[in-house]
């Protein structure tokens, strides 16, 4: 009997996810489950404040895409053995739920900072992606969720601008660090960053970033 209900359940999971326009399909190497024990006390990377503008907005997959000129200005240097290697910004996912979890615990949203090499060393990964999780928070969550939810809305899917600091607090990034894949076929090789602090979502602003993401799924149907 246990085991019907097990499988009940994973049958209505999978059910969402499809529903929902996630993939199923999935890497062996990534996404894992962080346990908070191997977090390091120190800073794994830092954002500067860097301020993109004229940001665009896209949902492909159930994901939410950012893209900007701006992005590249934003890099990040890993040195290996005196040699170092450059990532750029490429762009920033918004994944619901989240992809990893902390502890065995999902979370409501995760956010990837999606960088590509540049400037070749000695690191193997051609993609390096800095990860942040988010859980609802009683009184509301960073402004920045007003601001995805409102863009999402506008015809053209702007923002005006976009601050990285605005998404990390304080900038700094403390967590975990693991040589993994993208989560969903082509598994390229990935340098993942797990940011250990948690970040805020107020309920109402992922219900309506929900909405935006609905409505904009129904458009495209109608457009096929």
């Amino acid at each position: 009997m246990k085991s019907i209900t097990i499988l009940f359940a994973i049958s209505i999971y999978l059910f969402f996810l499809v529903q929902s326009g996630v993939s199923t399909r999935t890497c062996k190497s990534s996404p894992i489950n962080v346990l908070s024990k191997d977090f390091t006390s120190l800073p794994i990377e830092s954002f500067k404040d860097i301020v993109a503008r004229n940001v665009n907005l896209s949902v492909k997959k159930g994901v939410i895409v950012l893209t900007s000129k701006d992005f590249k200005k934003a890099h990040i240097t890993g040195a290996e053995d005196s040699e170092y290697t450059t990532f750029l910004l490429d762009k920033v996912e918004i994944h619901i739920p989240s992809l990893h979890q902390i502890d065995g615990k999902p979370h409501p949203v995760e956010i990837n900072f999606v960088y590509r090499k540049i400037l070749n060393g000695p690191n193997k990964n051609n993609l390096a992606i800095i990860s942040t999780l988010y859980k609802f928070a009683k009184f509301g969550g960073l402004r920045f969720w007003n601001d995805i939810a409102k863009g999402l809305s506008k015809r053209n899917r702007k923002m005006n601008k976009f601050n990285l600091k605005d998404v990390v607090r304080d900038g700094h990034i403390f967590g975990f660090n693991y040589d993994g894949t993208l989560t969903s076929p082509p598994c390229k090789n990935v340098e993942w960053h797990i940011n250990k602090d948690i970040g805020t979502i107020g309920i109402k602003q992922f219900q309506e970033i929900k909405a935006a993401i609905k409505k904009k799924s129904m458009n495209l149907e109608r457009k096929k």
